[in-house]
């Protein structure tokens, strides 16, 4: 059982909550220098008590990729609490944007623009995913501008949206130049034996980074590689009952939609890819004093060129070779959608910019041949600082 809170002190135990975790995926190595006490000795064979130095600690865990249920989506009436998912993207890239949705206003909305009910465009951020109802359907659309109540969404939309239609806000989650948040992460387990053992640790001042998979057939899943500052180990007084769950089911990937295409164009050109991957490299370092939290006085964000990078196995489109070849900046944008109608849920990945990265790999693979891209955002330095428009990349949970 894993419990997880982001920390109001730097290194001191958070309120956690339950988190439902991939089984066997969470591993935790607990470790502690000793010291050797090297005094001199008449004797030949003397072996002083070593000191102990400081703990460390590295530590893996993977979730299942899912938002809240269909009962807490972010509707215009809707009261935003962030899910636990939501707090360890928080607490490693830095910046979160959550408020309620809205409904669309009037009948002056297109296939690119939907009208929002008045003041409500302030609730919505550009970067960011939404939902947008179209009849009786939602479409995760992000959102590139917004002029007062007036959101400008791309890919375009089937139709325009009606009158009274629901436009879905997302809880979402980006880079900020500035870092300083830490986590605290617990678990408890029984240890299968004639005394039932039960085994708990505590994991303080935690930051990292994260991976993602996405595989046809599978769960869509989110890899979190943490360093703690310090541990516990023992009898921590932590639950052992299993808690319910807080968000809705995790995502089979069976229905993902997918756009990579030059951000002028509009259309809803699905781009078809077999996997995906990516690793995100939020610079997040752990800051180094001869004193503080088992040597340490806190967490930031370290600067680097290489945030991220994605890999997916697509068919062959020869245009890839040519965006390859010029250089060309494209607009990657992929939603993973489950559920139907007004009940369905999503989690989107927006990238503004991204260059294809090396000439395009031909991979055979059951008797069809496909590119093997791989590629890095590019920032688009015109935005705001600290805002989802000016991150390299933002994941949605709608």
């Amino acid at each position: 059982k894993l419990f997880v809170g982001q920390e109001s002190t730097y290194g001191t135990a958070a309120t956690t909550a339950f988190a439902r975790h991939i089984e066997g995926t969470l591993n935790a190595t607990l470790s502690q220098t000793e010291i050797e006490h090297n005094a001199g000795s008449a004797r030949l064979f003397q072996q002083f008590v070593t000191r102990q130095g400081l703990k460390s600690n590295d530590s893996s865990v993977a979730f299942g990729i899912h938002a809240k249920p269909a009962f807490a989506k972010l509707d215009t009436s809707a009261s935003p609490s962030t899910p636990y998912l939501g707090k360890l993207l928080e607490a490693i890239l830095g910046g979160e944007a959550k408020a309620a949705g809205s409904t669309v206003s009037g009948a002056g909305s297109s296939t690119t623009t939907v009208d929002v009910q008045s003041g409500h465009g302030t609730r919505f951020k550009v970067g960011t995913a939404i939902h947008v109802e179209v009849s009786s359907v939602y479409y995760p659309r992000v959102i590139t501008a917004i002029a007062t109540d007036t959101l400008t969404v791309w890919p375009e939309l089937p139709s325009a949206p009606a009158n009274g239609d629901d436009v879905i806000n997302s809880y979402s989650y980006f880079l900020t130049e500035s870092n300083t948040k830490s986590l605290t992460i617990e678990d408890t387990f029984t240890v299968p034996s004639s005394d039932a053992a039960t085994v708990q640790r505590r994991l303080l001042g935690c930051t990292g980074g994260i991976n993602f998979s996405i595989a046809r057939d599978a769960l869509a899943t989110f890899g979190f590689d943490l360093k703690a500052a310090s541990w516990d180990y023992g009898s921590l007084s932590l639950a052992t009952t299993v808690g319910s769950e807080t968000m809705g089911d995790p995502i089979p990937v069976t229905n993902a939609k997918i756009w990579l295409q030059e951000a002028g164009v509009s259309t809803d050109n699905q781009f078809f890819v077999a996997s995906m991957q990516g690793t995100l490299n939020p610079g997040m370092q752990h800051l180094l004093t001869l004193g503080g939290v088992q040597g340490t006085s806190g967490v930031a964000r370290m600067g680097g060129r290489d945030s991220a990078e994605f890999t997916v196995r697509a068919r062959i489109d020869y245009d890839r070779y040519t965006q390859w070849s010029s250089q060309t900046l494209l607009r990657f944008f992929a939603a993973f959608p489950y559920g139907s109608g007004t009940s369905q849920r999503a989690v989107c990945l927006h990238v503004n910019q991204v260059q294809l990265i090396g000439k395009p790999a031909e991979v055979e693979e059951g008797g069809f041949l496909y590119y093997d891209l791989k590629f890095r955002p590019v920032l688009d330095t015109s935005y705001t600082l600290d805002t989802a428009s000016a991150s390299p990349y933002v994941w949605s949970l709608i």
